[in-house]
């Protein structure tokens, strides 16, 4: 992957969870399963975070933000295995619990931060602090305008640094045919979002960055 000169790469994935393998995802497998399933909250984010940063050469010690990390499960991946020095930024999660989740897997303090923030708001950080962003199925809720990109994310990330987003996807487009079971399920008004989706690509309001896609199969 190489960076852009005023913009940081932009690495996409999309699609549901690459398929199961120890030998594609070693770091993934050094978790429990039955870790894993307790703290997932849908695809796999361990391998779609693994899979993202395949080619990267984010060096050992990056200041990284893990954007909605849930119960930082993939947050521990980045310090653990990565090397990574690694703020865990979620808003519904509660750093205290995910302070002993990190705690009880041995990662040291100083190298993962949990952060309680609305990512839709801006982050309480200085601009270009981060040497990159992950972002694994959470750029979706807080994202969606299409000023977000380059107004209230790029400016925390440095010259030339890295966005790593994996968004959720279908492999088939179906919005002018939309599926009963989903229909059921989408609250009213929702129209905006499925146009505002309908590119499959985050940063299609951003030309200056460049796109890398990594589809997830």
């Amino acid at each position: 992957m190489t960076n852009a000169d005023s913009y940081p790469s932009v690495n996409l994935g999309y699609g549901s969870c690459p398929s199961s393998s120890p030998t594609r995802f070693p770091k993934t497998a050094t978790f429990p399963v039955s870790l894993v399933r307790e703290k997932i909250m849908g695809p796999n984010p361990l391998k779609l975070c693994e899979e993202l940063l395949t080619g990267s050469d984010l060096p050992h010690g990056s200041r990284v933000c893990d954007l909605g990390s849930g119960t930082g499960i993939t947050s521990a991946l980045l310090a653990r295995e990565y090397g990574l020095d690694v703020y865990a930024v979620d808003l519904w999660s509660d750093p205290a619990e995910n302070r002993a989740f990190f705690d009880s897997l041995g990662i040291p303090v100083s190298s993962i931060h949990p952060v309680k923030a609305d990512a839709s708001r801006g982050l309480p950080f200085c601009a270009g602090f981060f040497d990159a962003v992950v972002s694994i199925d959470s750029y979706n809720y807080y994202g969606r305008d299409s000023r977000y990109l380059d107004e209230r994310l790029l400016p925390y990330v440095r010259t030339g640094g890295e966005l790593h987003l994996s968004i959720p996807g279908m492999v088939h487009d179906c919005h002018d045919d939309l599926p009963s079971c989903l229909l059921a399920s989408l609250p009213p008004n929702s129209s905006s979002t499925c146009t505002t989706w309908r590119g499959g690509n985050v940063c299609l309001d951003n030309p200056a960055a460049r796109a890398s896609s990594t589809c997830a199969r």
